[in-house]
């Protein structure tokens, strides 16, 4: 047996694909539906123009609301299945600017929305949500030893299940994945912050080595992959940066020629260096420059002319 190893305590849910692919892009489209359909307090066009006027921070946006979010079922209730097509980081934004935008366009069209069950419960999602992905939790807070004891995080999912099944026309909408979301407080206790366990990173690094393997020609798509990502790993340590997994693309040919100068012993830079300086997330739970570690990179590039030909280096160079 493996020290220290728990199957069952040490395994927490994603919270990417649990709320940011599942109850948030969910309980989302539920509510265009409702207000849009229902209760008719804005069009889908006058939605998606105050989408496109709110002020959005460097990065942040969201696609268009199409035509599916005003697509229901018989006896005009929204669909089970009637989920926003968003990615996980397009629910982050929604999540943390939906509410303004969905505030501002309600006040102009006078709704009278602040009682609406449907905006409760989008209030409650916002909380609990917003608190899950938070960097850092106080034990002292969690601590439910004592049987009066109730914690924030187990009384925001009490508040947000509660505002839900209060939604009449939400009857029938619950997933597993709400059931699923009431174990945070215990992944918590067991493995700390879900955004230390959450697969974004992850699933982000896949999209970038899936970028490398559309751009190749299919005939060594492993070594391909294996090479770029270790000449940029080997860079980015070289120049102290770690960045985000999409902002730092490296040619085949500015990989090898580069890799010569440092076999060489020369240290002239590159004229394409990353540009972030910290690997973070958006919640920034964790910043840290990598310094320099010269063995560490030379291992890295040493690896890379290994899986290279002389020939192709020298042809690279050309």
């Amino acid at each position: 047996m493996i020290p220290n190893m728990d199957w069952i305590r040490g395994v927490s849910q994603d919270a990417m694909h649990t709320s940011l692919q599942g109850t948030v892009p969910l309980e989302a489209g539920l509510m265009q539906f409702v207000f849009i359909r229902i209760q008719r307090y804005y069009t889908r066009y006058e939605l998606n123009a105050a989408r496109l006027t709110y002020q959005w921070p460097a990065g942040h946006s969201i696609p268009e609301f199409g035509k599916y979010v005003e697509e229901g079922i018989t006896g005009n209730l929204p669909s089970p299945t009637g989920r926003l097509k968003f990615t996980a980081s397009q629910s982050r934004h929604w999540i943390e600017h939906g509410t303004v935008i969905m505030e501002e366009l309600l006040q102009r069209k006078g709704a009278a929305y602040k009682s609406d069950p449907v905006w409760l419960r989008l209030l409650a999602l916002v909380e609990l949500t917003t608190s899950v992905l938070s960097d850092s939790f106080l034990v002292r807070a969690l601590d439910d030893s004592r049987p009066d004891a109730k914690t924030r995080l187990d009384d925001l999912q009490l508040r947000h299940h509660t505002a839900f099944v209060a939604v009449p026309e939400y009857s029938g909408c619950l997933k597993p994945k709400h059931m699923m979301s009431a174990n945070y407080l215990v992944d918590v206790l067991n493995t700390g912050p879900p955004l230390r366990t959450w697969c974004m990173t992850f699933e982000a690094m896949l999209q970038l080595l899936k970028g490398i393997a559309c751009n190749s020609n299919y005939k060594d798509v492993l070594k391909r992959m294996a090479t770029l990502w270790s000449v940029r790993t080997g860079l980015e340590l070289l120049h102290e940066k770690l960045t985000h997994w999409s902002e730092s693309w490296i040619t085949k040919k500015e990989a090898r020629s580069h890799w010569s100068t440092i076999r060489m012993g020369q240290r002239t830079p590159l004229a394409r260096t990353p540009t972030a300086s910290t690997w973070t997330s958006q919640a920034r739970f964790w910043q840290g420059s990598f310094s320099r570690n010269d063995l560490l990179t030379h291992a890295v590039l040493t690896l890379f002319a290994i899986t290279v030909p002389p020939s192709a280096t020298t042809a690279g160079q050309q």
